[in-house]
């Protein structure tokens, strides 16, 4: 006599379940229920697109974090005290090379000069790389992979599954700004530096808006 019981499957929006049957692995073997729920099925694809990006959000967070700690440390040791430190800051300040690559520097004197100068015009720039890549990666990519096609055969349009790449696009770059944020701060908390909570998170607004402009 088979004991399982089947019941109908609940598909309210919030909860989807799925019953499936296993087949028997021998002879007299009985068959096994495997139940399975899902969460709010009509964010899966933003889901599955935070998680494919997270890695790589992670990665350029603690890059961006290392690179803003370096700039802040080289200042620091560039000399003990700013009368010290003038000449070398002079020197970068009329180097074309680096107006070039980082732009015009303003107060450079003070290390939240310095760091700005170093930090916003490259981070940005690798910023908004990344997010042209990985936007590419996870909308044209995924098409190009027959990846959307079993989410645009439903009930999801188009306009909703690219809404839906967007919202996990935007998980991943609140999770690197978070990380470049934490970073700053930590680096903050110096007593040559003293970087505050709220110049913290501005900056690293700035150095990871980039990314979000694609």
């Amino acid at each position: 006599m088979n004991a399982w019981n089947p019941r109908m499957a609940r598909t309210d929006g919030a909860d989807v379940d799925v019953e499936t049957m296993s087949g028997p692995s021998g002879q007299g073997s009985p068959q096994t229920q495997v139940l399975d729920t899902y969460r709010r099925p009509q964010w899966v694809l933003a889901r599955f697109v935070a998680r494919r990006t997270a890695r790589s959000a992670i990665l350029w967070g603690a890059v961006i974090g290392l690179y803003v700690y370096a700039s802040t440390v080289g200042f620091t040791n560039l000399a003990p005290t700013p009368a010290g430190r003038q000449p070398f800051l002079a020197a970068l300040a009329g180097n074309t090379g680096l107006k070039a690559l980082y732009g015009i520097p303003h107060r450079i004197d003070t290390v939240g000069g310095f760091v700005t100068w170093r930090a916003t015009g490259v981070i940005s720039l690798v910023g908004a790389l990344w997010g042209l890549l990985v936007a590419t990666r996870v909308t044209r990519g995924e098409e190009a992979a027959g990846r959307w096609e079993p989410f645009l055969a439903g009930r999801t349009t188009d306009r909703q599954a690219a809404a839906q790449a967007l919202a996990g696009l935007a998980c991943a770059l609140l999770l690197m700004l978070a990380i470049a944020t934490a970073v700053t701060a930590a680096v903050g908390r110096r007593s040559d530096v003293r970087f505050g909570l709220g110049l913290s998170l501005l900056f690293a607004v700035a150095i990871t808006a980039g990314a979000a402009e694609l």
